[in-house]
């Protein structure tokens, strides 16, 4: 491997013009994967390789599922270390390798990935079953089956970031890697909810209940699209717009405990050295980050918690990657200028070709570094990690537009008001989006003190009669907004190959393992239970469809699904306390409609009287 890295790095210093090479150029970094730590006999090869691509900037993983890497009594020494005790993988490496800058990489809240639990007593998920997030039925993820973790689109076990206690640990653990190695930084990943479906059945959902007096379970476990517009219009019947307003304000209240960790972290390490850079890898979509995974990524910039970021633009074009990337720019420049700019970039599923012409992307838009992920995927390609490196780099050119961004002048602003500046994925709100929020805050106080306590109290116990439901198989193809027509054209194309497919009797778990992303790629492609919603297009169509039977592609807004009917159900008396969750927030909806139609809410702004309001 190293001789043919170092034949193919002369090659390439030689087919590259001299201007190239004295031109002025970003720098370079790379993600270590814990497993390159792993075998002693790796850590040898591994520097050597990194040396010659020249890598500036290494940053290495030593907190993977909660275990270390490194010497610690904090956490479990890792089970895939294969040297005993006195071998320190990340003491080894720092002792071998010679980085500009080394900066020590932790997964925060993600805690285990294997369906077995972990050897060790002492790791969380042993040891402080408390830490865990659960769902909305207050199951943690560590009883999950593979099945159900395909079903919930969730990787594995997360500690729960409105936990103090874990929130605690984590600190301890940041400030020992800063006391005993001698790091230019902490890079934090995974520092985020794993989606928007989790978190209403534990400490945050009852901060929630405190608060308003509702459980957050009636809330839609997924956001969706939100309608800022819409809402702030008063287009929204008032239940829908009710139900928009609490999701902004969960959103708020999810982010603010995840930057609750953020905040504690900096300030303990910044203690001990002031220098440390405190950096995280991020989803690049900032509006996505806050509504789905809690990771305000924006605001910790506005707040100083932050001195880098890493938004992980790995998937899809180029035209993609670089349109996420000019949007963050563009904001990041004027939020905070100082923050440092790391495009991440996934070069361990794209040829070098494709990550040169996205490297180029980001030299040109001013970003600090370029990061690849990750190092031991391309160690294993024809040129290794120098191949990769030699062939991204190249000068920068191309005048930068000034940056821009919603979020500048709203310190000292109210949770909602930041909630839609976080939420809102265009560039300019109306001139009286405020006084809109004002109004929408007011409706919703009404409703919550006039309306909720009857409602709950008039449907708990009773019998009702369940809705109609259907278990599904479905096959998805992701969509981006920013993906090309040509994307569209093509998903569409799978979406219908996969549908001929099934019609010529083909079985539906080898279509969705061929065709499908995302959760449904396994187990047959099995969802959970679907209820039926009157008025919906897509459980009309699914109502229409014998059991057996297949949709047409349904496109939805960000892809397209195909289901398959499995079987058909409902239409029984049951009591509304035995109902699950996902037919009792249909229900709550409906039933919190009727109440403020019959006049029990005073409301009194534009909405309630709309004859065109929506009822989305």
């Amino acid at each position: 491997m190293l001789k043919r890295l170092l034949v193919l790095t002369a090659l390439l210093l030689a087919s590259i013009p001299s201007s190239v090479l004295s031109s002025a150029q970003v720098e370079t970094g790379a993600w270590i994967v814990r497993d390159q730590l792993a075998d002693p006999s790796n850590i040898a090869p591994l520097c050597e390789e990194l040396k010659i691509s020249g890598v500036e900037t290494a940053l290495v993983q030593i907190r993977g599922r909660a275990d270390a890497y490194y010497d610690t009594d904090l956490a479990p020494r890792a089970e895939e270390i294969l040297a005993p005790p006195p071998y320190d993988p990340y003491r080894a490496f720092l002792d071998a390798c010679q980085a500009e800058r080394q900066i020590a990489w932790l997964n925060v809240y993600y805690l285990w990935g294997d369906i077995e639990p972990p050897l060790s007593p002492e790791h969380p998920v042993n040891a402080s079953p408390e830490w865990q997030l659960t769902d909305r039925d207050g199951r943690p993820v560590s009883e999950y089956t593979l099945l159900d973790r395909a079903m919930g689109w969730i990787e594995g076990v997360y500690a729960d970031p409105a936990s103090p206690g874990y929130r605690a640990h984590f600190v301890r653990l940041a400030r020992e890697v800063v006391e005993k190695y001698p790091v230019n930084g902490l890079h934090l990943d995974f520092i985020r909810y794993p989606g928007p479906a989790y978190g209403q059945g534990g400490l945050l959902g009852a901060a929630w209940f405190n608060r308003y007096g509702f459980d957050a379970r009636y809330l839609p476990a997924t956001f969706g699209g939100l309608d800022i517009e819409g809402w702030l219009a008063g287009e929204m019947t008032p239940a829908i717009s009710f139900i928009t307003t609490a999701k902004l304000l969960w959103a708020g209240m999810r982010a603010d405990s995840v930057t609750a960790l953020l905040r504690d972290v900096r300030k303990s390490v910044k203690e001990l050295n002031a220098d440390i850079e405190i950096s995280a890898a991020v989803v690049p979509d900032a509006p996505a980050a806050f509504l789905e995974k809690g990771q305000d990524w924006r605001g910790w910039m506005m707040e100083g918690l932050i001195d880098a970021i890493y938004p992980m633009s790995y998937f899809g074009s180029p035209e993609r990657v670089g349109g996420q990337l000019k949007k963050i720019r563009s904001e990041a420049r004027a939020i905070a200028p100082n923050v440092k700019l790391w495009a991440g970039l996934g070069a361990y599923i794209k040829e070098p070709s494709v990550i040169a012409e996205e490297a180029k992307i980001a030299r040109d838009l001013g970003y600090d570094g370029i990061c690849l992920f990750d190092c031991g995927s391309i160690r294993e390609v024809e040129g290794g990690v120098g191949g990769y490196l030699r062939e991204v780099r190249g000068e920068v050119n191309g005048a930068l537009d000034e940056g821009r961004s919603l979020l500048i002048g709203s310190e000292g602003l109210d949770p909602l008001k930041l909630a839609v500046l976080k939420a809102f994925p265009g560039e300019t709100l109306p001139a009286d989006w405020e006084s809109s929020v004002e109004a929408r805050r007011r409706e919703f106080d009404v409703v919550v003190a006039k309306i909720i306590p009857a409602l709950l109290k008039g449907i708990s116990g009773k019998e009702h009669r369940s809705m109609e439901w259907e278990e599904l198989a479905g096959v998805f193809r992701y969509l981006h907004p920013l993906d090309l027509p040509e994307r569209v054209d093509e998903q569409l194309e799978l979406i219908d190959e996969a549908r001929e497919k099934l019609l010529s009797g083909a079985a539906f778990d080898e279509v969705a393992a061929e065709y499908s992303q995302g959760g449904t790629k396994a187990f047959g492609g099995v969802l959970p239970r679907r209820y039926l919603r009157p008025g919906e297009e897509v459980d009309k169509l699914l109502a229409e469809t014998p059991v057996g039977g297949v949709t047409p592609p349904v496109r939805v807004s960000n892809g397209y699904w195909l289901y398959k009917v499995l079987e058909k159900g409902g239409g029984k008396d049951i009591s509304y306390d035995k109902i699950e969750w996902e037919e009792r927030r249909i229900r709550f909806l409906g039933e919190l409609s009727a109440a403020i139609q019959s006049g029990g809410a005073e409301l009194s702004s534009k909405e309630t009287e709309n004859p065109n309001a929506k009822s989305n």
